[in-house]
């Protein structure tokens, strides 16, 4: 295919979107829609190669993968040695032992289904997700998978539907992608599933301009951009993706393709058209330098980061992308074995640093539990995660029978390591993420992937009290939600908009007591979070103004664990534990860093170490 200039500067409109979006998501609200952007033009530029070699009898099905793979391997191979070897020097081992796992699944192409396991693209939690922007290619790589195959088919079995049977899929594609933006939307986000559309949108393309279009349009270009920048613009991370908005990038891409200004002033000026070139290296180096950006103090990062991007963006293609090196022969090996080779034996290495990082963990516990949040227990010697809205046993072989379940969020979750390391009793827990678990009333989504199946498990988790009617119950959770209630239930009695959330705390606290019945019920109040992160600031490269006590709450955590103290008295069976008791004094003046050992996660979680240190505590407020 003849160079275009378009598809270069839609490229560089694309990274750049995506590159402010990272740096200054208050800039450039929809900038992610870049990804959007990235898949069209994959979608027709692999069509048009595949299709203009069957039509010619000279697609190779190998040829094919080797070229994708000499093309995407080596500047993705280099960025992940790079952070393979530099990290130890930067994160705590279980950060860098995530990174490992993460670093095969970006060399293997399935990260995207490896980041869906662990939550969603816009969660706090990925914002140090080193390679979290790998998730695009594995997209990608799994399309040129599947896509030759089916277009083999096509051109065999038909030479005349083409367009109908790739426009079919991108309408199934399209309608899963919607429904799952809406009901599982880390699921909707990262899978080949949702998001086949997008690039089956550029294969319409192609198969649009070889039919279709015979004349350029620069009205077609002038709406495309158009669309394209009022998705970037307007956009944002509220919105459900990749739902019906998702099709203002997607046709606005394929407009400007379709109208075939070669020598647009406006794709093709030199600034784009670098850029454009650079691009794939650029969305490579970028993303490690904005989570970089979380490990040091310094003034301008943004600015020093985009242009670190685009250095590094330039460094990478001249050294590594223009050179194919992967064309030569490594051990004699075909040239067509090189990529696979270098991929097995990279993986093999990290498989190798992760195993002895494992061994250095088991061996200095001390050096690890300050920096893993408190819900990652032991079972069996071996961390595992709990499932959010399923009973999770911890300690099951201690004792056949359980004592207590403990239902809540994250903040009863982030016990579990205390209990399976400190205690020997069967514990159940049930939690779900910022879910109130009340009968009435819960927290009112916030974010989007409190979806359809979030708000069915917050709705239903309280009700596992009912499924173990003969064991006592541990409630422990974010008392306070300053976004607001929704109603969940037919009983609601309180208008929300004149009435305290103080009342309809205590009304449905009191609603659950009586739920419980004669069962004892033990209430966990707040614990004594600081105002800022103290493992954030420890992860610094330079953390010696880390807090270490800390005496400024917000008002809400003690007026709530109050008010909890005293409407417990009320009642012979209720019991309030207050996890102050545990690290402060009666001044509260409160320990967050203990033998120079973190005790908060974050601004409101525990580490695996204070989930250990409040469960000493607690446990014997426990009969």
């Amino acid at each position: 295919m003849k160079f275009r200039k378009d598809i270069n500067g839609l490229r560089a409109i694309a990274v750049l979107s995506v590159v402010l979006f990272h740096f200054e998501p208050e800039l450039v609200k929809g900038g992610f829609v870049g990804v959007d952007i990235f898949f069209v033009i994959s979608g027709f530029l692999m069509t048009s190669i595949v299709f203009t070699k069957l039509e010619t009898q000279q697609f190779s099905l190998i040829s094919f993968y080797v070229s994708r793979a000499n093309r995407i391997i080596p500047a993705l191979l280099l960025v992940i040695a790079v952070l393979t070897i530099a990290l130890p020097f930067v994160i705590p081992i279980p950060d860098y032992q995530e990174f490992a796992k993460r670093a095969v699944s970006a060399l293997l192409f399935i990260s995207n289904n490896y980041f869906y396991s662990l939550g969603g693209y816009f969660e706090a939690d990925s914002q140090f997700n080193w390679l979290l922007h790998t998730w695009s290619l594995s997209v990608e790589w799994q399309f040129y998978i599947f896509f030759p195959l089916f277009a083999i088919a096509l051109h065999k079995f038909t030479a005349q539907n083409k367009f109908f049977i790739c426009f079919l899929l991108l309408l199934a594609s399209f309608c899963v992608g919607v429904f799952y933006s809406y009901t599982d939307s880390s699921f909707g986000y990262f899978m080949l599933l949702t998001r086949a559309w997008e690039l089956l949108a550029g294969s319409l393309v192609y198969f649009i301009g070889i039919n279709k279009i015979s004349k350029e349009s620069k009205v077609l270009e002038y709406v495309g951009l158009v669309l394209v920048f009022v998705s970037i613009l307007f956009v944002d991370e509220s919105t459900p993706w990749p739902g019906y908005m998702a099709l203002l990038p997607v046709i606005g891409t394929c407009l400007v393709l379709l109208s075939k200004q070669y020598t647009s002033r406006l794709t093709g000026n030199p600034i784009f058209q670098k850029v454009g070139l650079w691009s794939y290296s650029i969305y490579l180096w970028h993303w490690p330098l904005v989570v970089l950006g979380q490990f040091i103090d310094l003034p301008y990062w943004t600015v020093i980061g985009l242009v670190a991007s685009l250095i590094l963006g330039w460094a990478s293609y001249s050294i590594v992308e223009i050179r194919n090196i992967f064309s030569y022969s490594i051990f004699r090996l075909p040239n067509k074995l090189t990529a696979p080779f270098a991929v097995v034996a990279f993986c093999s290495f990290i498989v190798i640093i992760f195993l002895a990082s494992k061994q250095f963990a088991e061996a200095y516990p001390e050096k690890v539990t300050p920096y893993v949040m408190g819900l990652h227990y032991l079972d069996k010697g071996n961390q595992r995660y709990p499932e959010k809205g399923k009973i999770v046993h911890i300690n099951k072989n201690a004792e056949k029978k359980p004592r207590y379940l403990m239902i809540g969020d994250s903040n009863a979750a982030h016990y579990a390591y205390g209990m399976s390391t400190v205690d020997d009793r069967h514990f159940l827990l049930s939690w779900v993420s910022s879910c109130l678990n009340f009968p009435d009333y819960t927290t009112k989504p916030y974010a989007v992937w409190m979806d359809e199946k979030w708000e069915k498990q917050c709705k239903n988790n309280y009700k596992k009290i009912y499924d173990y009617e003969d064991i006592d119950v541990i409630l422990a959770q974010h008392w306070y939600k300053k976004n607001g209630l929704v109603c969940i239930s037919n009983e609601c009695s309180f208008d929300l908009t004149n009435v305290s959330y103080m009342t309809v705390l205590k009304h449905q606290i009191e609603k659950l007591i009586a739920l419980v019945g004669d069962r004892k019920l033990y209430i966990v109040g707040f614990v004594p979070a600081p105002t800022h992160s103290v493992v954030s600031c420890m992860r610094k490269i330079v953390n010696t103004d880390c807090e270490r006590v800390s005496s400024e709450f917000s008002p809400e955590r003690l007026e709530i664990n109050n008010l909890i103290n005293q409407l417990s008295s009320n009642y012979s069976n209720v019991y309030f534990i207050n996890p102050f008791d545990a690290v402060c004094s009666k001044q509260n003046l409160c320990n967050t860093v203990v033998d120079n050992k973190n005790i908060f996660f974050d601004e409101g979680h525990l580490s695996q170490y204070g989930s250990r240190v409040m469960w000493e505590y607690i446990s014997t407020k426990l009969p």
